[in-house]
């Protein structure tokens, strides 16, 4: 393979690894107003109570394959909505004392929405 093909290869895996680094994050979606402005990319992760209320303040922690923290955030909206690589990823959601799990696919195949209910 040529430098140029060697460097190129080199280039795209410190991109990947920067965006593991750094998840593309959209937060908010209050108001109707702030929802439209969401981005269309990525996942989203939408999260509200028993009786279908948004949740705000919400801690989200999102680790990947190797259990190394990507994002360990508060949400001050309802929705996260997180552009990571490719693979598979555990999210974290907490309220108080009250804390769910999930594993997540990102890509192409993955789901693009997820819903985090919280009992009152």
């Amino acid at each position: 393979m040529k430098a140029s093909g060697l460097m190129l290869i080199a280039v795209l895996m410190l991109a990947q690894q920067a965006a593991a680094q750094n998840p593309v994050v959209w937060s908010g979606g209050i108001t109707v107003d702030e929802r439209a402005q969401a981005p269309d990319t990525g996942t989203k992760l939408v999260l509200f109570d028993d009786t279908g209320d948004f949740l705000a303040n919400v801690h989200v922690i999102i680790k990947d394959a190797q259990s190394k923290v990507v994002l360990d955030t508060v949400c001050p909206g309802p929705w996260l909505i997180v552009d990571l690589p490719e693979g598979s990823y555990n999210v974290r959601a907490e309220v108080g004392d009250k804390a769910q799990g999930v594993a997540i696919v990102f890509g192409a195949d993955g789901k693009k929405e997820y819903g985090f209910r919280f009992p009152n």
